[in-house]
């Protein structure tokens, strides 16, 4: 049985790191279960798949996240190129991993680690006998289908609930920030299942916040640009991005990947002299 869903908040110093960090043990402990299992050696070689939607898949290796939860397998003495292989994949769009999920379940990966609500559906909607870990997992996992409960999530899934920060809340720090502010843009990505089940329900917390919000969808970094662009093209002082993935790909000229994830932005110009 996997081990429960564990829940977190965005208050830690380095939470990506942290949690990525987790996430190695959780592996750790599903690989030496099965190793346990099949009366395997510790040195025996494993192979481990990880999947992540919203980042290109040649900037993927190159991401603060991934290579925090390929040292702390390290820790743990599952070392890449000598008793682990490392299977990653993505997708651009969130809304394209499937195709990436099924190639780790042809690859016979030992557990799969899926970043986010999007790859954890299609990980799971790929396999029911392969262990995958959740890492960031927003929204009701037992709604979506994801678990039973959280104490006993049963199936094949377990990983961590993201919390994050309370939207009202946010969008108290920027009325304290910008006294006299009356819109909001609000930068949301359709390709998110979650954001596309409560991006009504923020919108009328915004109401109730006595703001007017502007809705804009963005699924990449083009459309992100433009976004933002539009925003500060219609003078409206502040935005909130809600919910997804920071969008990665390589820049056009080569190189390394570009990524955002602006989470609360103020737009204009500066008032610092």
């Amino acid at each position: 049985m996997p081990p429960r869903l564990t829940q977190r908040h965005s208050k830690a110093s380095h939470p990506h790191r942290r949690v990525t960090v987790l996430a190695g043990a959780f592996v750790a402990v599903i690989l030496m279960r099965a190793a346990g299992a099949q009366a395997q050696t510790p040195a025996s070689q494993v192979r481990v798949g990880v999947l992540i939607g919203g980042v290109a898949p040649s900037v993927l290796r190159e991401l603060s996240a991934f290579l925090a939860f390929r040292d702390a397998l390290a820790q743990l003495g599952y070392r890449e190129g000598q008793n682990l292989v490392l299977e990653a994949r993505s997708a651009e769009r969130q809304t394209d991993v499937a195709a990436p999920a099924h190639e780790l379940v042809q690859l016979k990966v030992g557990v799969i680690v899926a970043g986010g609500v999007a790859a954890t559906k299609a990980a799971k909607a790929a396999t029911q006998s392969i262990p995958i870990v959740g890492v960031g997992i927003g929204g009701d996992p037992i709604a979506m289908g994801l678990a039973q409960s959280i104490q006993h999530p049963g199936g094949n899934v377990t990983g961590f609930l993201h919390g994050g920060i309370d939207f009202g809340k946010a969008l108290q720090l920027l009325q304290e920030a910008l006294p006299g502010l009356t819109r909001v843009g609000l930068v949301w990505n359709s390709d998110n299942p979650v954001t596309k089940d409560r991006i009504g329900a923020w919108a009328a917390v915004a109401r109730a916040h006595g703001l007017s919000p502007r809705l804009i969808s963005a699924t990449s970094i083009e459309e992100l640009d433009v976004a933002f662009a539009t925003l500060a093209a219609e003078k409206i002082q502040a935005a909130v991005r809600r919910r997804g993935r920071a969008l990665v790909r390589p820049e056009q000229t080569g190189g390394r990947g570009r990524t955002t994830s602006p989470s609360r932005c103020r737009l204009g110009p500066s008032r610092d002299r």
